[in-house]
């Protein structure tokens, strides 16, 4: 698996190769081919895992932080 992030305007600059069905415009010009939704899962199961591990073995830290994340944010900081 790989991101590619970027500002629109430089990631329209370079030429990708151009299949048929593949658009003329980022990011949708760089993906030609079927998606990886094997590896899309791989990568789900493991940012589940990881925040599975955070949550489960974290709370030393949880209340370390809770002064200043709340929700979400806190758990990312586990």
């Amino acid at each position: 698996m790989g991101v590619l992030y970027g500002r629109y305007d430089l990631l329209d600059r370079p030429t990708a190769y151009k299949a048929r069905p593949a658009p003329k415009d980022p990011p949708g010009k760089f993906e030609t081919g079927t998606g990886n939704f094997e590896g899309m899962c791989g990568v789900l199961g493991a940012l589940e895992y990881i925040e599975w591990v955070g949550s489960t073995f974290g709370g030393e830290l949880c209340e370390r932080w809770a002064a200043d994340f709340t929700g979400r944010s806190l758990n990312y900081k586990l």
